[in-house]
């Protein structure tokens, strides 16, 4: 009767261990569907998958990762995850009506980088952009900015004249000379050139200036996906816990690369300010924002300080 007890209790423990380990690491399997991008998923977006990637698997929830069945731009990744259809996560600029749509995973994936912005240019107009040295002289300039972009209200409050367009079609826009510049992120514009270039050979990179403003691009997940939301904002902690992610930003070859291009020192800098930052966004950790200096920048490391 007591080995009978004993195997009992035993076997009641056994039970218990299984279930609690069921419990812990038999969770639903995380459905993570991000938009394809239309540049085939080049530049920055490499990067931004890479955190993804690693983002999860510190989180330690099991996932499935891939991308949307077909391109899509910003205004229908916003539509497709608002409205429960493919998509489970979107990146972008962040901006009040963002952060109202969706759950925001407020860590800034590009520390801050997002804003400091080069110019695709018509090759021709370079001299013209040689004689600008304030905001007040881009006024009578014409900028193009994607559809639905967050950067479109910041950059009209800085009484800059923005048209808005298809992704695709403002490099063509640059191209023939209907529009005057399309700001971009420093880490955005090398590949876009090198993309887009091909068909519009009119296009380059504008020389002389960095526009500079406060803007951050988050990870957005329906309101709805707190599991989800919840594994990207541990799995964030976690891999600045052990610096995985910081190496990985450091790293990048599209980060070094952008950084080596932008030949900062030797720009003119005009900021401008973001007056939609909201009150949660402005309280992020001065740990998630890249507080190195730019002109400091050489191979294989940053130095000094820089805030966003």
């Amino acid at each position: 009767m007591n080995c009978f007890l004993r195997r009992s209790a035993f076997a009641t423990f056994v039970f218990f261990l299984l279930c609690n380990v069921q419990s812990t690491h038999g969770s639903e399997t995380l459905d993570v569907v991000y938009p394809l991008r239309v540049a085939q998923e080049k530049g920055p977006h490499d990067f931004v998958k890479e955190t993804l990637k690693l983002v999860l698997q510190k989180s330690g929830a099991p996932f499935h990762m891939r991308p949307s069945a077909t391109p899509m731009q910003q205004t229908g990744a916003v539509k497709e995850l608002q409205e429960h259809e493919e998509l489970t996560i979107l990146w972008a600029g962040t901006s009040p009506e963002l952060e109202r749509k969706f759950l925001p995973i407020r860590v800034p994936i590009m520390r801050g980088l997002l804003g400091y912005r080069l110019f695709i240019i018509h090759r021709d107009q370079q001299p013209v952009f040689d004689k600008i040295r304030t905001i007040e002289q881009l006024w009578s300039m014409h900028a193009g900015q994607g559809l639905g972009w967050s950067d479109i209200r910041i950059l009209e409050n800085a009484n800059l004249t923005v048209t808005e367009a298809p992704y695709e079609l403002i490099f063509k826009l640059i191209d023939i000379g209907r529009l005057d510049y399309f700001p971009r992120g420093l880490l955005e514009i090398g590949p876009e050139l090198r993309e887009f270039g091909r068909d519009n050979p009119n296009i380059t990179i504008e020389k002389r200036l960095l526009l500079v403003y406060p803007f951050s691009m988050f990870f957005f997940v329906n309101r709805e996906n707190t599991a989800l939301a919840d594994a990207i904002s541990r799995g964030f902690e976690a891999a600045y816990a052990d610096g995985s992610f910081e190496r990985l930003f450091n790293q990048h070859p599209n980060i070094r690369s952008a950084l080596q291009m932008a030949d900062i020192p030797n720009r003119n800098r005009i900021d401008i300010p973001n007056p939609f930052t909201t009150p949660e966004t402005s309280q992020i950790p001065d740990r998630y924002w890249y507080k190195n200096d730019l002109h400091s920048y050489h191979e294989g490391a940053f130095t000094t300080d820089m805030t966003e």
